[in-house]
């Protein structure tokens, strides 16, 4: 699971301060290696004869 956001409050004067440290990003490398030949496959099945189903 990924790591949430954490922030820091402190008063100054009267004023409240919040110091954010962002979460770090998901990352998507595994849904682009599988979407890219999916994406290619759709395309060139775009193109072939009539029929042809997966």
């Amino acid at each position: 699971m990924a790591k949430e956001s954490e922030y820091k409050k402190r008063q100054e004067g009267n004023a409240t301060v919040f110091e954010v440290t962002p979460a770090p990003p998901v990352k998507f490398w595994l849904l682009i290696i599988i979407g890219a030949p999916l994406l290619l496959g759709g395309l060139a099945s775009l193109g072939s004869s009539p029929g042809f189903a997966i």
